[in-house]
């Protein structure tokens, strides 16, 4: 499944591919497992993150492919916080978990730089126009 966002003269395409049936490694029930890439065409060429998403569907519809993209957002928000921040907004007691979450954000983050996408704006935007 793919679906195209488009947002400052950029386009935003989110594709998936099925991957199993498995446990999340934030914790949790069984979930159905995605791969999902996010390439941003645009002047300079094409760039492109992948990452690991977790859903309870087994199929992915456009609208989901686009919650996904929010929920990256949000995790490179939150990987734009210090530790200590990112401690007290989400309440991680385990201090290996709370490193590994955050440093797991941190990389969300860059990747959005890379990409040449401000997650701030973007999530406020998608959430607008999508009504996530």
């Amino acid at each position: 499944m793919k679906t195209v966002v488009e947002w400052k003269n950029k386009k935003i395409e989110v594709s998936s591919r099925y991957v199993g049936y498995d446990t999340p490694p934030f914790g949790g029930n069984k979930r159905s497992h995605f791969k999902v890439s996010i390439a941003v065409s645009g002047k300079g060429g094409d760039r492109i993150f992948r990452s690991d998403f977790w859903q309870r569907d087994k199929k992915m519809r456009a609208q989901d492919l686009r919650e996904a993209l929010e929920c990256f957002c949000s995790d490179a928000i939150g990987g734009d916080m210090s530790v200590e921040d990112f401690r007290d907004e989400f309440g991680y007691d385990d201090i290996d978990r709370l490193f590994k979450v955050h440093n797991a954000c941190k990389d969300c983050f860059e990747n959005f730089r890379h990409l040449g996408l401000d997650p701030y704006e973007l999530s406020n935007w998608l959430r607008e126009k999508y009504d996530i």
